[in-house]
């Protein structure tokens, strides 16, 4: 029997015969999902966003090209000057991504919303490597974070996982754990800028981005850690960037076969801290602890030590889950404050102008009783660091935020989500969202460009300070440049549904306040003792997409620089 090798039209025809089934989905998707936004009734359930394959949904979207998913779904209603919530398929679960200003503002408000523990189960199961057995608890914990259980929650108190660890992170970071954090931190990085191989004659180096990778995140590890994990392995430090640079595949859930060197990192740094805590285990005493109560040199501080007891105490735990889950804490606590540091001094370095204003405002904040050579307290406050702090993480920060609705539904505006509801938020579109923030008089600060100047309010300049504004007709021709006065910083509770990078609501980050601390510092220091010159060119200083949802982007290429130390004399 002879075989005739179809020709390419009818292939063409075949393909289309079997494509037509979901075309026709996707049609039938698209005309629900715009009825249901154009609808006036009230209470409405966010519709599902258009899909060809009706099985897997929007998942292949979503997964495979977040960036470009999550802006077609900001912009689903062309000429419409409203982000609406949508509903998201994921293969057979679905997700509600809530965005719009008032939505976001409403949802942090909502006291029915429960703890993030799907995001908690996905991350440490397939990100940070712990077993599906463990990381299960997350889901089986409905007892929610505060100090008394939800009502129906059936939860043994040693299995209240997301309870145990919002008060440890609580009492670390916003607790009597900051302070001492503080200081070990502050003298660290001091003694690492003084001891920076660099003198008065300039140097040229490939990436300033190791600066902060390298030498910065080693000091930020000890002031956390203690000194023993990175004795037991120096490398820790660059493995940790190698893996937040190939967390992508882990997040893809790529079998191994097709990313054995990401998985093979993050192995062998969850192993470095079982290593570490078997160390610690063996010879912390009770007498080792600080006069500060909190650090020690085996655990480092008093937190890791209160995670053995509280952890390991929950079913299913073993010393590898523990291991996980510390170095999520250890990723956590290092990865986005890092970037957006390389990326606050990267900005002030490109500017002569603006390093000129870092300075001055610096110097203003000069103590001799300090061991860092500031009032750190007083610097943190200063309108133009605060500024460039909050402008760094609008608009590179790019994070996923997750909440669950319990037994209620949550009302935001017109819209309903439904009880027992998993709700994603994406600081991108507020972050970026038009209709929210200033960009210039006119527009000559796009979003999508960082300018240090957003967040602060000039006096007798109505068109300054971060939100939107609506020139009136009769508004006064005040110049642009130029501003008279002394600025004041502004980010209110107005801009809570449109400035996200900490999340917000009941479980805001309790480390947003340290993670300031530490980039104004590394700013400040740097701004203070060095001269530096930034030889990158503007396209390798964009935010590279492949990490988009877990934080700060890194830049998508290198960014070589010349360095100088000043002149005692000018500090």
């Amino acid at each position: 029997m002879d075989f005739e090798m179809p020709t390419v039209r009818e292939l063409l025809v075949s393909v289309f015969l079997i494509s037509i089934p979901f075309q026709l989905h996707y049609l039938v998707c698209f005309v629900i999902f715009r009825h249901t936004l154009r609808s006036k009734r009230p209470g409405k359930i966010p519709p599902t966003v258009p899909t060809t394959l009706p099985l897997l949904g929007n998942v292949l979207a979503f997964v495979w090209n977040p960036v470009k998913f999550i802006e077609a779904t900001v912009n689903s209603e062309p000429g419409s000057q409203q982000q609406n919530p949508v509903q998201l398929r994921l293969g057979f679960r679905s997700v509600f991504l809530v965005q719009g200003q008032e939505n976001v503002k409403q949802l942090w408000k909502e006291k029915s919303i429960t703890s993030a523990n799907g995001t908690f189960y996905y991350a440490l199961r397939y990100l940070f490597g712990m077993s599906a057995r463990a990381s299960r608890r997350y889901l089986l914990d409905d007892s929610g974070t505060a100090h008394k259980p939800q009502a129906q929650s059936r939860t043994a108190h040693n299995n209240r996982i997301a309870y145990g660890n919002h008060r440890l992170f609580a009492e670390f970071l916003t607790g009597p754990g900051l302070g001492p954090l503080v200081g070990r931190f502050e003298r660290g990085l001091a003694k690492r800028v003084r001891e920076l191989e660099v003198g008065g004659a300039w140097v040229a180096m490939d990436n300033f981005l190791e600066l902060f990778t390298l030498d910065f995140t080693g000091v930020a590890l000890e002031a956390i850690c203690g000194p023993v994990l990175l004795a037991l392995d120096p490398d820790f430090t660059r493995r940790f960037w190698e893996y937040s640079n190939g967390m992508s595949s882990l997040s893809k859930q790529l079998p191994r076969l097709f990313a054995p060197r990401a998985y093979a990192v993050r192995d062998s740094l969850v192993e470095s801290v079982r290593r570490w805590h078997e160390y610690a285990r063996e010879r912390f005493r009770p007498e080792d602890v600080a006069a500060d109560g909190d650090a020690d040199p085996y655990w480092g501080c008093r937190f890791f030590r209160r995670r053995q007891e509280v952890l390991l105490a929950v079913d299913d735990f073993d010393e590898r889950a523990v291991a996980a889950e510390d170095f999520a804490a250890i990723w956590g606590f290092n990865h986005n404050v890092i970037l957006a540091a390389f990326w606050a001094a990267a900005e002030i370095f490109r500017s002569p102008a603006l390093l000129a204003r870092v300075r001055a405002e610096a110097a203003a904040c000069a103590s001799a009783a300090s061991p860092v050579g500031f009032d750190v307290d007083r610097l943190v406050e200063q309108p133009l660091l605060q500024s460039i702090f909050a402008e760094t993480l609008r608009l590179h920060v790019h994070i996923y935020n997750s909440r669950s609705t319990g037994t209620a539904p949550v009302p935001l505006g017109d819209w309903t989500i439904p009880p027992d509801s998993v709700i994603l938020l994406s600081s991108s579109p507020a972050h970026l969202d038009p209709n929210a923030w200033n960009a210039g008089r006119h527009g000559e600060h796009p979003l999508d460009s960082f300018w240090p100047d957003r967040f602060l309010v000039y006096p007798g300049d109505p068109f300054s300070g971060p939100k939107k504004k609506v020139r009136p007709p009769t508004a006064p021709n005040c110049k642009a440049a130029g501003h008279p006065g002394t600025p004041v910083f502004q980010l209110d509770a107005s801009m809570a549904g449109s400035w996200i990078p900490f999340g917000g609501g009941a479980l805001t980050c309790p480390g947003r306040h340290f993670a300031k601390r530490q980039m104004l510092l590394m700013c400040a220091l740097l701004a203070r003792d060095f001269d530096i010159e930034i030889l990158a060119a503007d396209k390798a200083l964009q935010n590279d997409w492949h990490t988009y949802g877990f934080g700060s982007q890194k830049p998508v290429g290198r960014v070589p620089y010349r360095i100088r130390r000043r002149p005692a004399c000018e500090l």
